[in-house]
């Protein structure tokens, strides 16, 4: 699937053990393949991080919830937007962080079963992780 510049599979592996001769837990895989600016022939801009370590649990997500963790280096604005895989803007929200460091916020999420890309905003700059809504 492509999302603006990117590319995305996203696909469950299972693994069966054949010494139990039994299947094992599904695995969900999500790669991802940026352009690179050797492709795009624009310049890299070098930046650091100000989020970080950007997690979506529980994914799938069951309810009409799910809770985002990052870690913030630096006090800054932060909003995120939800899109399916068809680029249809499902969600937006302003996030109130407090502050450096870890940060934990209830995002309701009422959109029906499906895959999303949620994309964290600040100081433009993107993050995008993919959330699943069983």
């Amino acid at each position: 699937m492509e999302y603006q510049d990117d590319v995305y599979i996203v696909g469950n592996l299972q693994l069966y053990n054949i010494k139990q001769h039994e299947n094992e837990k599904p695995m969900y895989l999500i790669l991802e393949r940026k352009i690179s600016p050797e492709e795009t022939g624009e310049p890299e801009l070098v930046t650091q991080a100000i989020v970080s370590q950007l997690v979506v649990y529980p994914n799938p997500v069951t309810s009409t919830s799910f809770k985002l963790s990052f870690e913030l280096a630096a006090q800054t604005d932060i909003s995120i937007s939800i899109y399916d895989f068809t680029g249809f803007l499902v969600s937006t929200q302003k996030l109130t962080t407090t502050g450096t460091g870890t940060q934990e916020q209830i995002i309701p999420f009422t959109a029906p079963a499906g895959n999303y890309i949620l994309n964290l905003y600040y100081n433009d700059q993107v993050i995008k992780t993919i959330l699943i809504k069983k």
